[in-house]
């Protein structure tokens, strides 16, 4: 698969990232084991993968494909995102 080259400028920690956003995976930064990075991959959350994020209380929960993954803050905190696509107000 081709991993698209996106900006790091914008990005922000996923656990800003709100409810309902569809968002790319930018990059993972320091406080994030190589075992948790492993798992995550497992899971098919790596570099320029979109994203939706469920929720953010009381842990990140996000979709990927067609699996929920929650992660615990200081995970989340680690794995910066940018949004591609804001939720629509209710």
């Amino acid at each position: 698969m081709d991993r698209a080259v996106l900006p790091v400028s914008s990005d922000v920690p996923l656990t800003g990232a709100a409810p309902g956003a569809k968002v790319v995976v930018t990059r993972f930064v320091p406080g994030i084991t190589a075992r948790q990075l492993e798992q995550l991959t497992s899971y098919g959350l790596e570099e320029g993968r979109t994203i939706q994020v469920l929720r953010q209380r009381p842990v990140t929960v996000l979709l990927i494909d067609y699996t929920e993954l929650a992660l615990e803050d200081e995970v989340a905190r680690a794995i910066h995102v940018l949004e591609v696509d804001q939720p629509q107000p209710s």
